[in-house]
């Protein structure tokens, strides 16, 4: 008896004329590599690393059911001469199924109107660009997380299976975040709800509200011990083919009205600080995220942000003594720290890739969206890289204690 799967490269001659005369293979296939089924009657294709799907598979993600293609016996796929185009594209359809089901993991509060996602560090929003060499001069994708987001795939492009998931075709990114941030990200299900969160972030701003929290982790301690309200101005300028920001006590109206200048309002609280490492978990509150501003504010305070490559050279030392050096000086590139940091963190040169910023959005207030509740918090928990590096660092916090609300 025959087994299931032959090789005709393996039979005899005779036999191998027999067997192309029963099951001929097609005609302008694209590989030579060519396995038959004798059971099924189909020639399967399996010379390439990651071979094409033998039959269809369904994936499952929430409530909803994807099907993935049966390209071993669709004829389309087997007689197109296209054929590792559509195998090409079909992968990257899986791989975007995948990445769906990622994000549908980190969806921390639905309802009639609001959708937020925890949006991992390194994922983008609506497809930002990595500059060439970003890994030396830049920030960098995650070295501590799970996996490693994909650079080729955004939020955007999967709004279409965000639509089909959540029954919503009005589905729309109401309130984003950066690419290396990590944090809250709200969408709107319908232009209702859409209306009413742009009305309640732009009540926010005009007050001057502080409705949206970061955490993150600082090398070095800021000068405040008690929690301090900030503001300050900041404008943007091309430095060392870059464009970064810095703060300005230049402020005319005109320039604020024309978008040259930001005003800056930012409260700090110490969480918790280890002085024996230098570095502390710092909470700030700000109404707006723009020009990386939070940033610029740390290294003001004397104290960079954990993985910042753009500003941290600005905090330079003399004699052991933290110093704010002039920014058009300043290096950008890899964060400097210190050994007992770098040990405490158990960092190792060998290690491919880089540090994550710790900049977290944990939390965001959304006023009048309800009328049972004045203000809806939507808080995002830390993420996994987050809670372990703060174990390291000694800075363990509860997340409930932060906000005197427990996450959901």
């Amino acid at each position: 008896m025959l087994p299931l799967v032959l090789n005709p490269r393996h039979l005899t001659k005779c036999g191998n004329h027999l067997l192309k005369a029963l099951f001929p293979p097609p005609p302008h296939y694209p590989t030579k590599a060519r396995f038959c089924n004798i059971t099924q009657r189909r020639w399967i294709h399996t010379r390439e690393i990651g071979a094409c799907l033998s039959s269809s598979q369904d994936i499952n993600i929430g409530a909803n059911l994807y099907q993935t293609p049966d390209l071993a016996c669709n004829s389309s796929y087997r007689y197109h001469s296209s054929f590792r185009s559509e195998r090409k594209e079909d992968f990257s359809s899986l791989k975007m199924t995948r990445f769906m089901e990622n994000i549908l993991n980190h969806v921390i509060y639905e309802d009639d109107d609001v959708v937020a996602i925890n949006k991992p560090s390194g994922v983008t929003v609506f497809g930002q660009k990595v500059r060439e060499h970003e890994d030396e001069k830049g920030y960098c994708l995650p070295i501590f997380a799970d996996s490693e987001p994909d650079p080729n795939l955004c939020l955007a492009d999967i709004m279409p299976l965000l639509r089909r998931h959540f029954k919503s075709p009005a589905l729309t990114i109401v309130h984003s975040i950066k690419m290396f941030y990590s944090g809250v990200l709200l969408l709107a299900k319908h232009k209702t709800g859409k209306d009413k969160m742009m009305q309640s972030l732009d009540r926010a701003k005009s007050l001057g509200t502080f409705y949206q929290s970061y955490l993150a982790i600082t090398v070095g301690i800021p000068k405040q011990d008690a929690p301090t309200k900030s503001s300050y101005y900041l404008k943007q300028e091309n430095i060392q083919d870059r464009v970064l920001s810095l703060p300005t006590e230049a402020a005319s109206k005109n320039l604020r009205k024309s978008g040259k200048i930001q005003r800056i309002e930012v409260q700090t609280t110490i969480l918790k600080k280890n002085e024996v490492l230098n570095c502390a978990l710092v909470r700030l509150d700000t109404v707006k995220d723009k020009w990386q501003c939070l940033e610029v504010y740390c290294t003001t305070q004397l104290c960079h942000v954990l993985g910042d490559y753009l500003y941290s050279g600005r905090v330079g030392k003399v004699f052991g003594v933290p110093v704010l050096l002039e920014p058009h000086f300043a290096n950008v590139g890899k964060q400097k720290l210190p050994e007992e940091l770098k040990a405490a963190m158990k960092l190792k040169r060998t290690r491919p890739g880089q540090m994550p910023l710790y900049l977290h959005r944990a939390k965001v207030d959304l006023t009048q969206m309800k009328s049972s509740k004045p203000v809806l918090s939507i808080v995002a928990p830390f993420p996994d890289h987050f809670l372990e590096t703060l174990q390291k660092l000694q800075l363990e916090y509860s997340f409930d204690d932060i906000f005197d609300t427990k996450t959901k």
